[in-house]
């Protein structure tokens, strides 16, 4: 019986033993498992954040060509002038003499880089009597120089 009671107890270490063992390797997949979580969470993190530097890299590039771009247009600047007509029942919108000095006027915008691109007339008739003609607008434009360039007065 003693045997028995030995074989026994022997038997019931081992299943003790074999039951710690399977423990341990339950604890030691877990753990691994979690290890592996963890590495996989990492590098997830990892490929966010170079997402994120190449959607930032790719913002500033985007930024940099725009501000490209805005920089090389043309810039313009404008200027409006008043051509008064001869009074009204003149058989002749402008005299000689007013057709002389506004070719010379337009001659002197045009040394100043003024271009002429529209001319109308005026939509203004403030004191002006019922059935006159109105003045005109010559409307202008020229490109604006860049700091590079001489600079130009105002005239």
């Amino acid at each position: 019986m003693l045997q028995v009671v030995r074989a026994q107890r022997k038997r019931r270490a081992q299943e003790e033993a074999a039951q710690r063992a399977a423990q341990a390797a339950e604890r030691a997949a877990e753990q691994e498992r979690r290890e592996a979580e963890q590495r996989a969470l990492v590098a997830e993190e990892q490929r966010l954040a170079a997402e994120r530097r190449e959607r930032i890299a790719e913002e500033r590039r985007l930024a940099a060509a725009r501000a490209e771009h805005l920089a090389s247009l043309r810039k313009w600047e404008y200027r409006v002038e008043l051509v008064e007509t001869a009074p009204a029942g003149s058989w002749q919108l402008f005299p000689k003499g007013e057709v002389d000095a506004l070719q010379k006027r337009l001659t002197a915008l045009g040394a100043d880089g003024w271009e002429l691109v529209a001319y109308g007339p005026s939509p203004l008739t403030l004191g002006r009597p019922a059935g006159a003609l109105p003045d005109q607008l010559a409307f202008f434009k020229r490109e604006v120089r860049r700091e590079a360039d001489e600079p130009r007065a105002l005239s």
